[in-house]
C-alpha cells in the first residue's frame, strides 16, 4: 500500500513539474536564438522532406516555430533579405525593407 501511494505521489509530482522542465527560449540572447533557430532548421527541413519524419524532426519544427516567433515578435529580428537565395539570407532587423519572415 505504501509503495502504491509513493508512486502515485511521485507521478503527480512529475506531472506538475513537467512545465517547469520545458526550456524557456525567451531567456536566451538574440544571437543565441538565431543560432539555435538555424540549428533546428536543418532538422525541420528533414521532417518536411521525409515521407516518415521522426518525432525528433517534428519537434525541431515546433521548437523552430517558437524561436522564430520570439525573434520576430519580441526582438524584431526577421529572415532576409528577400531578394537573395535562401543560402545567402541571414537575420536582420524586421524594420529593414529587405527583411521577410522565414519561409520554408
Amino acid at each position: 500500500m505504501m509503495k502504491k501511494l509513493f508512486f502515485l505521489s511521485l507521478s503527480f509530482f512529475l506531472c506538475a513539474a513537467s512545465p517547469a522542465i520545458s526550456f524557456n527560449y525567451e531567456e536566451l540572447q538574440t544571437d543565441q536564438l538565431e543560432k539555435k533557430a538555424l540549428d533546428l532548421a536543418s532538422d525541420c527541413i528533414v521532417a518536411i522532406q521525409s515521407e516518415k519524419p521522426t518525432k525528433h524532426d517534428k519537434k525541431a519544427c515546433k521548437e523552430f516555430d517558437k524561436i522564430n516567433a520570439i525573434l520576430k515578435e519580441q526582438r524584431s529580428v526577421c529572415w532576409g533579405p528577400n531578394d537573395v537565395i535562401n543560402a545567402e539570407k541571414h537575420w536582420l532587423p524586421c524594420s529593414d525593407p529587405k527583411s521577410e519572415n522565414f519561409q520554408w
